[in-house]
Order: structure tokens, then C-alpha cells, then sequence
């Protein structure tokens, strides 16, 4: 995809530690092992997003995605797992009990759950919270959608319709400016967009996606 060329070339002008802390690309294995591990296919957008790159090392202290990290397949691998032993645990009666709380932008787009293990991440906060794909929308949704998904996240918003859609919203954003590069107490740095200001992506979603009434 020729945005990620255009992405990469921006990360390398504003962010270089982070294009450094960006592993090689996927291998044809790690792929299979993932869509394995998930029981269906990948959408083919998100396999070339990790033909280009496997995720980051974890060495940078921001992410390419407005400061989510971008996770290896070993790390959704194993957060995937990880839903999916948590899901066993609770049983149906309180992941349905905990699902009533839930809504989604626009509605009927994404299923109403808590949690679902075809909510494929590729990006996350650290603090439990997630920027996938989803391979299992609702009646109005389209396999391969970009949403947010988390501990944090009960309205989950429709982002973009595929990864490549996000990608050119993104590269879009970012070559009109829309983008703060801030200088942390510890002199790190962190990426976030500057309108809607925020200082968390996901958070900033929220309000370029208002609740519908």
C-alpha cells in the first residue's frame, strides 16, 4: 500500500525512534499462525500492513498509530488467548449481563459485547485497551472493520471500514498537520492528534465519533 511508504517516510522525518523500534516484516508462518490461532482468515490490508512491519519492539515510548503501539503477532496472539481464557472464565450468563452496557457507533455496526475473540488488535494503550479489526461485525458492519475495544471501551466506534481506509484517513491527518508531538516529564516524546485535542487516541475517537441520540 503506497500510504504506508508515505507513513513510514513521515514517522522517519518526525519520529525516527520509533520507525527503529519497528520489527521486520511478518514471515508467511507468523500470518498462518495468527489467522490459526484466531480460526478465520485475515482480511488481505492487514496482512500487507504486517508484510511492511511486525509490530514494535517496545523500546520507543510512543506508537505510530497517534501514540497506540503497533503489536507484534506474538503479542495478539497472546492477548487473543488471553480474551478467550478470560471469556471461559466469566461464562454466559455475565459476559450477557456485562454486554447490556455496550453500544456501538453507528449502531448496528458492531456487535454488542463486551469482548468478542474475532476482535483482531493491532494496537493497544497498555492499559487494556485496543485499535483492531473486526472480524465479526454486526448486521450493518463489514468484515475487517477498524474499531476500538477494551477494558475502558464500552461504545465501540466504527473507525474507518478496512485498514487501508484508516491508513489513508491517517496519512491524510497527518499531512494537514493534525498531529502534536509532545515533550513528556521524563523527555520522552509522545504522538497524539491536535484537534480534537487529547491526549489519548482513543479518547480523541470518542469525539470525532459523537454518541448518536
Amino acid at each position: 500500500m503506497e500510504d504506508l511508504t508515505i507513513f513510514e517516510n513521515w514517522l522517519a522525518k518526525h519520529l525516527p525512534e520509533v520507525v527503529k523500534d519497528l520489527h521486520p516484516p511478518a514471515t508467511l508462518e507468523e500470518v498462518q499462525l495468527l489467522e490459526k490461532t484466531i480460526g478465520r482468515s485475515l482480511p488481505e490490508d492487514f496482512i500487507l500492513l504486517y508484510q511492511w512491519h511486525n509490530g514494535q519492539m517496545g523500546n520507543a515510548a510512543t506508537g505510530p498509530w497517534y501514540g497506540l503501539e503497533f503489536m507484534p503477532i506474538k503479542k495478539i496472539i497472546k492477548s487473543i488467548e488471553l480474551e478467550k481464557q478470560i471469556m471461559e472464565e466469566l461464562g454466559e450468563d455475565e459476559l450477557n449481563s456485562m454486554s447490556e452496557w455496550m453500544k456501538s457507533t453507528p449502531d448496528g455496526y458492531v456487535k454488542k459485547a463486551n469482548s468478542n475473540p474475532f476482535w483482531v488488535p493491532f494496537a493497544h494503550d497498555h492499559g487494556g485497551n485496543f485499535l483492531g479489526i473486526d472480524l465479526d461485525p454486526d448486521k450493518l458492519g463489514t468484515i475487517g472493520q477498524v474499531i476500538n475495544f477494551g477494558r475502558d471501551e464500552e461504545r465501540k466506534i466504527v473507525a474507518s471500514e478496512s485498514v487501508s481506509d484508516f491508513l489513508s484517513w491517517l496519512v491524510k491527518e497527518l499531512g494537514n498537520s493534525n498531529f502534536n508531538i509532545a515533550i513528556e516529564d521524563d523527555e520522552d516524546r509522545s504522538l497524539n492528534m491536535l484537534t480534537p485535542e487529547s491526549g489519548h487516541f482513543l479518547d480523541a475517537l470518542a469525539k470525532i465519533y459523537p454518541e448518536q441520540k
